[in-house]
């Protein structure tokens, strides 16, 4: 939602286990516009239905896209413990070359960017920390920090 009032579904997960065991569960938005800005805030909420049909809500939770369209560069999820999903401002037209450096300054991957589409870029293979993402169209670079989490 963007006002709390009208929810759009984005999708279901099933459940994984029972009541007495842990489990992590994830989704990515991929209806989020790809004009994203930091004047609008995306709300998330859970909604949990039992085996029974009793639904329970969760906490609201905000997102907001701070300072990105500065760059231009669109990284997401940003924390991630697996995959991140690149997309910039003009690639549609331009394409792009992207890379992922390491804090000590050694290019990690490089992959082009397909026009016009959000390219997924695995991080699984990659340890815990922060790194750098740019990518380059032309004499423009855009750049973007990323965290990979275990």
């Amino acid at each position: 939602s963007t006002d709390k009032q009208v929810w759009e579904n984005i999708g279901n997960v099933k459940t994984k286990g029972d009541q007495f065991t842990a489990a992590s569960y994830e989704m990515i938005d991929n209806n989020i516009s790809t004009t994203r800005t930091n004047d609008i805030v995306y709300f998330y909420r859970l909604q949990m239905v039992d085996l029974d049909g009793y639904t329970e809500y969760s906490e609201v939770e905000a997102v907001r896209f701070d300072g990105i369209e500065h760059s231009g560069l669109f990284v997401f999820p940003n924390p991630t413990a697996d995959e991140v999903y690149v997309t910039i401002d003009n690639v549609a037209t331009l394409g792009g070359v992207m890379t992922v450096v390491d804090r000590n300054g050694a290019t990690i991957k490089t992959q082009k960017l397909v026009n016009g589409q959000d390219e997924r870029i695995s991080l699984s293979d990659l340890p815990s920390g922060l790194y750098h993402m740019s990518v380059v169209q032309n004499d423009n670079v855009y750049s973007q920090k990323v965290i990979k989490i275990d």
